[in-house]
């Protein structure tokens, strides 16, 4: 291939490419990524750029947790793993029950033989049995990856596949060490196997994965309970030898009583401890007799059925107060909750609560994962909502769910109106718990308090359905919209907003249900799924005719204007902004006005009116900077750059864009963020800096494409036809 076809392939200039082939410019990350599509390398290309030119850091990952330090036994496996990597295996799966040591096992050997890995050691946990949240997806873990690889983000392809194929580039010829914990099936792990014979993945799952062993060649070690004598030394250790020798029957009954299982030895042998003046046979006898407790759990030949056993044992050893509080954060909608929530749940302080949070930590019932964040182990969840099942009231569940909720409403509200000050919510009145909600110092904090608790408030709205809090299930839905709406959460946004919808229809509230129904049209209307967006917003904007909503028909109509104009039906989507505009101004709405001379602008410019448009927008930018929003003026700002760039005004439409971008990225909209970029790269394009506008494209791209904006399609046809840049598939 000549250099002027090249240079056509890839869109960088013949003289360009001439500098780096005669050694007068070093070859670029993107220029490689380039080349490699056009040559169909596979990413050879890109394995050829020096580290540091990649903008690769010299120091390497280092990812591996530390082991246990009453790590005990396993001496067989481990001799077993060892032949496996003198062999020359580069796969190991450790499969085997809950609580088994599977993640212990795979540490320990890890680090003894870390040192034989120069090149680094990662590690994830891939979440397959979380009963909070799906198996983490292949994608995610590789992004992670490459950041731990120093790759930068905006070098990131957006693909699973692309990240696979760098991911094996990078690890060609290195010598990593790979820990991939808690795998849910073969097509979770298959995409994070280096090729490179040189590394080694060890692999721990409940499932034993065939298909690894039968198209991989990994080898497996299927891990059972420890064996008696080894079971009986890990109890020695925790409880102490002494207090051990003086009742050696009991503490073979304890280890007969857990199963020989590594997680239940480890709890029972921590509530023993903190018994000094127990006598072991006593408290083996409790043990013994906690199965007529346990009966409904108990399962043939399922050797869990004894984890449970001393999680009762455990459990029933807590404080009054820290055993109401652990049974009642069963009942909570995910795994991790905050201190915040616990207190509401408990109807107390965040002060008190964090005392008995504390206990339940130094029992390993739970577990501290942030400075005011905890988590339960899976299967200690499960039995904590059976606890509360078995031994709170209806009454009492209820009250406790009603108090969660509120509090998540309430805290949500407060963050809501920090991210959209000029945004008025419906009511938010519920139950007032005891615990104060949280409170935001700006902006930021906010935003990051509901990425954190985003599927918490999902599944908040879950609950408060099923206790029948039927109005708290739409209220929280409708005022966490906001976050929804900037971060662009669709499937959040939905889920919940479908289970605020059967709320207000079990009430009969129909102005609530005309409120959700608006919502969830803006949420189809972004997703391009017309007709679901037109079939909400026309019952939100017929109900609130029925009930002389004037200000809720309003905003139904900009949902119909919007929804209208996205799909091109701008006469129809004239007629609603300007029935929008009559009320809000009518009423001095400056946020609905605004949107809607912002919509009317954008009409304005498609028809080729670019003045109108241009003065329309100023009054809307007017509008924004009064309201001191400044989402909005960065939604703005984007329309004035598009308008100016139509009338030719190319400086002044890059200052424009420049300044959108600004704002998304400070706000968090990553959807603005990559509108911006978009815009920004058509007018490089057209002024001749074609590189420049690729590298914008590929940014918006990554990010609508993480999004999972179906407008990710248009940024990919603008790539495909732009004198010679490839489709973005071939790159």
């Amino acid at each position: 291939m000549s250099l002027t076809e090249l240079s056509r392939k890839v869109s960088y200039s013949k003289g360009y490419l001439s500098k780096i082939e005669n050694g007068d410019k070093p070859p670029t990350y993107e220029l490689a990524r380039a080349c490699d599509a056009a040559l169909g390398t596979g990413g050879q290309l890109l394995g050829l750029v020096p580290r540091l030119q990649r903008g690769l850091m010299t120091f390497l990952p280092s990812q591996l947790p530390a082991e246990g330090a009453d790590f005990v036994g396993r001496d067989r496996e481990l001799r077993l793993m060892e032949s496996f990597l003198a062999d020359g295996s580069t796969v190991v799966v450790v499969s085997g029950a809950p609580g088994v040591g599977k993640t212990a096992l795979a540490l320990r050997w890890a680090h003894q033989v870390r040192d034989r890995f120069p090149d680094g050691s990662l590690f994830t946990n891939l979440r397959g049995y979380d009963p909070s949240n799906e198996p983490i997806e292949p994608t995610e873990v590789l992004d992670s990856f490459l950041r731990a690889l120093n790759v930068p983000l905006d070098s990131i392809p957006t693909t699973m596949e692309s990240r696979a194929s760098l991911f094996r580039t990078i690890l060609d010829r290195k010598r990593v060490l790979l820990v991939l914990d808690n795998a849910y099936s073969v097509r979770q792990v298959r995409p994070l196997l280096p090729s490179s014979p040189n590394c080694l993945v060890i692999v721990t799952s409940r499932r034993s994965l065939p298909g690894l062993v039968a198209r991989e060649g990994a080898r497996r070690v299927v891990l059972e309970p420890l064996p008696e004598p080894e079971a009986i030394t890990l109890l020695r250790r925790r409880i102490g030898a002494t207090r051990a020798d003086s009742e050696p029957e009991a503490v073979e009954a304890l280890a007969a009583h857990c199963a020989y299982l590594p997680l239940a030895l480890r709890v029972a042998s921590e509530w023993v401890g903190s018994r000094p003046r127990r006598h072991l046979t006593d408290m083996a006898q409790d043990l013994a007799s906690a199965r007529t407790r346990l009966d409904a759990l108990s399962v043939e030949d399922d050797a869990t059925t004894a984890v449970r056993s001393v999680f009762s044992w455990s459990y029933r050893a807590l404080p009054t107060e820290a055993a109401r509080l652990f049974r009642l954060l069963g009942l909570h909608g995910g795994a991790e909750f905050s201190v915040g929530a616990a207190a509401a749940l408990f109807n107390s302080t965040p002060r008190e609560v964090r005392r008995w949070l504390d206990t339940l930590s130094s029992m390993h019932l739970v577990s501290e994962v942030a400075a005011t964040r905890f988590r339960f182990h899976d299967l200690l969840w499960l039995y904590a909502r059976e606890r509360a099942q078995a031994e709170e009231s209806a009454e009492s569940r209820k009250a406790a769910v009603g108090r969660l909720v509120s509090w998540y409403l309430r805290s949500a509200t407060a963050a809501n109106k920090l991210l959209a000050p000029a945004w008025h919510p419906p009511l938010v009145e519920g139950p007032c718990p005891e615990t104060e909600p949280e409170q935001f110092t700006d902006y930021r904090e906010a935003l990051n308090w509901c990425e954190l608790e985003c599927d918490n408030l999902v599944a908040a709205s879950r609950l408060a359905y099923d206790h029948g809090f039927a109005a708290l299930a739409w209220k929280l839905p409708v005022t966490n919209w906001d976050y929804f709406h900037l971060r662009k959460r669709w499937a959040a946004w939905i889920d919940a907003h479908e289970v605020a919808l059967l709320s207000t229809q079990r009430i009969g509230d129909r102005r609530a249900e005309a409120w959700v129904r608006n919502n969830l049209g803006i949420a189809y209307c972004d997703l391009r799924k017309f007709d679901q967006a037109f079939s909400h917003l026309r019952e939100s904007f017929i109900v609130r005719e029925q009930l002389d909503d004037d200000w809720g028909r309003a905003w139904s109509s900009y949902g119909l204007a919007t929804t209208h104009q996205a799909a091109g039906e701008l006469e129809r989507a004239t007629v609603y902004y300007e029935n929008s505009l009559v009320f809000f101004e009518e009423t001095d709405d400056l946020l609905g006005k605004g949107l809607c001379l912002a919509g009317l602008a954008d009409l304005h410019r498609v028809r080729g009116e670019v003045d109108q448009a241009l003065a329309t927008l100023r009054r809307a930018v007017r509008l924004f900077r009064a309201l001191e929003d400044r989402h909005a003026e960065g939604y703005a700002a984007t329309k004035l750059g598009a308008t100016l760039r139509e009338a030719g005004r190319t400086q002044e439409a890059l200052d424009y864009f420049r300044q959108s971008l600004a704002i998304s990225r400070q706000a968090g909209d990553r959807q603005g963020e990559a509108f911006a970029l978009d815009n920004l790269a058509l007018v490089l394009h057209e002024s001749g800096q074609r590189e420049q506008a690729q590298d914008h494209w590929l940014r918006a791209l990554r990010i609508l494409d993480e999004l999972g904006d179906p407008r990710v399609n248009d940024i990919r046809a603008r790539l495909s036809t732009t004198d010679g840049v490839p489709p973005v598939g071939e790159q």
